[in-house]
């Protein structure tokens, strides 16, 4: 993931693409230009963002402090024919399993093969299903008790998706380490699979602090929030390493992937603003959305209700809500300090929550 708005990539000094955006992650095809003998090296470029922020005078993306990369570049491979995404969708409420997958274009008339593992033994078998012609296959299976990922006991399952072919061989094989939890409002309450709780706000790293944190820091942190609250929920921006042992530990984010913080004219007119907003929740949903310590999408910070376009300032949020729940329906979206955007939202934030 990069930070800062914007910046290039070169490899074994051919160019290999660029990027756009505050702190999404990204990914590149280098099939031309890796060696597959001897070493490699990437260039990495990066813009300032007091000059990528603004496009003829005019802001597109929310501004950053620094500029820099938060996670390690890696280097992979696929098949030709593969398994390119995986969404797991479990529903407390259904006691069911839904999992949502992509494939490259050629895997169109293969079948995808699913189970659940638990501490390496099979706990559910998923019907098998074909590959539809546009490379997506959608599954859903009961699961009447499932092992629940929880604050108390955050049980960490893993999903193997066998893409086969006719003869049965496997063609690729994706592993998805996910939690089942689900989180909804009901009434003026929160639940967590299926119990209310109550949640205080903890900064365990927000965008003020320092970006780069060691696992252990990011463990002890965890574990100070969840002694703050009982269940606690977190801002963050050191990504990678936090999600993992946000899962691990079972704590509850609210991770913000978008949105505003101030409003001004200019950013509330800007259509090319708000399609990048767009854009960057769509990259980042994509990359995190298995990760069971994210309950709540974080859309906005003091935007509509201080503005004084307030209107408009609204139907720029609600809008922006829409896309990110086309996207992902099984989390709560929530607007910092924006209330519920005049009764659109499924919840009211007061920013920093007091939960009676």
């Amino acid at each position: 993931a990069a930070r800062g708005p914007g910046g290039g990539e070169a490899l074994n000094g051919k160019r290999a693409g660029e990027h756009f955006g505050p702190k999404d992650p990204f990914e590149l095809d280098v099939t031309d230009l890796v060696k597959r003998e001897g070493s490699n090296e990437i260039l990495i470029g990066m813009r300032d963002s007091t000059l990528a922020a603004f496009s003829n005078g005019k802001p597109i993306a929310t501004g950053s402090r620094s500029c820099g990369y938060l996670s390690d570049v890696e280097l992979f491979a696929q098949p030709a024919v593969a398994i390119t995404d995986v969404f797991v969708k479990p529903s407390f409420r259904n006691k069911s399993l839904t999992v949502v997958c992509a494939t490259s274009p050629a895997a169109a008339g293969l079948r995808l093969q699913q189970a659940v593992f638990f501490g390496g033994v099979k706990v559910l078998t998923l019907p098998e299903t074909m590959i539809a012609e546009n490379g997506t296959a959608t599954t859903t299976a009961p699961w009447a008790t499932p092992i629940l990922w929880d604050v108390a006991k955050p049980n960490l399952l893993r999903l193997d998706t066998r893409l086969v072919d006719a003869k049965g061989a496997t063609v690729d094989l994706c592993q998805t380490r996910f939690g089942f939890r689900e989180i909804w409002p009901e009434g003026h309450s929160l639940y967590l699979n299926g119990r209310v709780v109550k949640l205080r706000a903890y900064a365990m790293d927000s965008g003020w602090s320092t970006l780069q944190k060691s696992r252990a820091d990011l463990r002890r942190r965890a574990r100070e929030a969840m002694a703050f609250g009982g269940q606690a929920k977190m801002h963050g921006s050191n990504w990678h390493g936090m999600m993992d042992v946000a899962d691990e530990e079972g704590l509850l984010l609210a991770q913000n992937i978008a949105g505003p913080s101030g409003p001004t004219q200019q950013i509330i007119d800007s259509d090319e603003f708000w399609r990048n907003m767009e854009l960057f929740a769509t990259r980042c949903i994509a990359q995190f959305k298995n990760h069971p310590c994210i309950v709540e999408w974080k859309l906005s910070n003091e935007f509509s209700e201080h503005s004084d376009l307030v209107e408009k300032a609204t139907q720029r949020l609600q809008a922006l809500g829409a896309a990110v729940k086309r996207l992902d329906e099984t989390r709560i979206s929530e607007f910092s300090c924006d209330l519920d955007i005049r009764g659109w939202a499924n919840n009211i934030s007061t920013h920093y929550p007091v939960d009676l």
